[in-house]
This record gives C-alpha cells, structure tokens and sequence, in this order.
C-alpha cells in the first residue's frame, strides 16, 4: 500500500511568498489604476467584471511567473513553486482589487451596484442580483473579490505549467 501513495519533492528555488506579495500588490493596484481611469474617462464600469481587466490579470500572471524565474540564480523553477507563486499573486492582487471595488461603489460610483442590480431584475431575479440592491458596497468587494481569485487560480495553474522549467525529484 506504501507504494500506491509517492511522495513529491521539490526544492524552492527563490523567495515565492516575498515575490507573490509584491506582485500581488502590483497587479491589484494596476486593476485598480484601470477601474479609476475608466471611470475618470466618463466610461464608468457597470459591472465589477470586465473583459479588459480579466486580459490584465491574465498578462500580469503570466508577466511576473516568467519575471520571477527570469531572476533566479540558476533559472529553474518547478511547478509546486511558479503554482504557489501564481495563487499568492493571485490571492493579493484579488484583496487590492476588492477593496479598490468597495471604494469605487461606495465613492466614486455609488450607483454601480443599483445599475447592475436592475440589470438582473426580471420575472424570476437572480441571487446575484438581489445581493447587489441589499448590500452594494459589500457584494461590489466580495464580487470583485472572488471574481479575481478564482480567474487567477485558473491562471496561475496554465503559467506555473507552460513557464515552468524543472521536474520534482521522485
């Protein structure tokens, strides 16, 4: 029975936690950074989802996996560590990008959540949408909260698999 169940063992190349925490930081502030200027342009978002900002997580994820093994000392990494990597920058840039949500309905645009919410209003209303017009403030950071972490973990899993350049020891 010992043998069905094998034992996976890698070594850390670099500082994963230090890297996702300051990329995470990068990446959320840059989501952010675009939320503020849309809306600044007169292109306020109705949604706190959004097509371009999902293209930003996606080259960020991608940018700063290929960046941080760029700048290990042999250039090798394994997918356990670009994976970590990857769900930490994730898990990060999704708190900055919820709190930046939470600010942008609760100041600079009060009545995203209202306009999103009457979106979903038909005959049979939708759960979503029923959070939204009872507490928008709260669903606008969980929303983009959980929107970002889960796209980010998908992400994180394509970027440690294709940049990836080393095989766990067995």
């Amino acid at each position: 029975m010992a043998k069905v169940f094998r034992r996976y063992k890698s070594q850390i190349h670099g500082n994963y936690r230090v890297a996702g925490l300051k990329y995470g930081v990068t990446t959320g502030l840059l989501m952010s950074l675009y939320l503020f200027v849309r809306h600044w342009l007169g292109l306020a978002s109705p949604s706190p989802s959004d097509l371009f900002k999902d293209l930003l997580l996606i080259a960020a994820t991608f940018f700063f996996t290929w960046l941080y093994r760029k700048n290990l000392p042999d250039r090798r990494a394994t997918l356990k560590e670009l994976m970590l990597l990857g769900v930490g920058t994730g898990l990060v840039a999704a708190v900055v990008y919820g709190f930046a949500m939470w600010l942008y309905c609760g100041v600079a645009y009060p009545g995203m959540a209202t306009v999103y919410a009457d979106s979903f209003r038909t005959a049979d209303s939708t759960a979503e949408g029923y959070l939204a017009a009872q507490n928008p403030v709260m669903w606008a950071f969980f929303y983009g909260f959980l929107q970002t972490a889960v796209t980010s973990i998908i992400v994180a899993f394509f970027a440690a698999l294709l940049l990836r350049n080393e095989v766990g020891d067995s």
